[in-house]
């Protein structure tokens, strides 16, 4: 059972590739912002600040800024990136 279900993810996985590889082509061109809903110095703050130059070098040296939108319960932040432009950046 459990071969079966390894096949079955990786055939899930290796499905989903040539679209990624289409779609992504120049991306990204203008710097990422991720939002975190935390106050700075926090958790989810410090993980983040932490993994960022890591994507960034994985992303080609793209700029990648963290910003904190702290506050509500992290309603300020979720609303922050929900109004965002669907364009990937945010």
């Amino acid at each position: 059972m459990s071969a079966l279900i390894r096949f079955l993810c990786m055939l899930l996985v290796f499905a989903d590739l040539p679209y990624k590889t289409v779609s992504a082509e120049g991306y990204p061109n203008k710097p990422i912002h991720i939002i975190v809903p935390f106050a700075v110095a926090g958790g989810a703050d410090t993980l983040t600040r932490f993994v960022q130059p890591a994507l960034q070098e994985a992303l080609g040296g793209t700029t990648i800024i963290v910003e904190n939108k702290p506050g509500a319960g992290t309603v300020i932040g979720t609303q922050y990136v929900a109004q965002a432009p669907a364009d990937g950046y945010t």
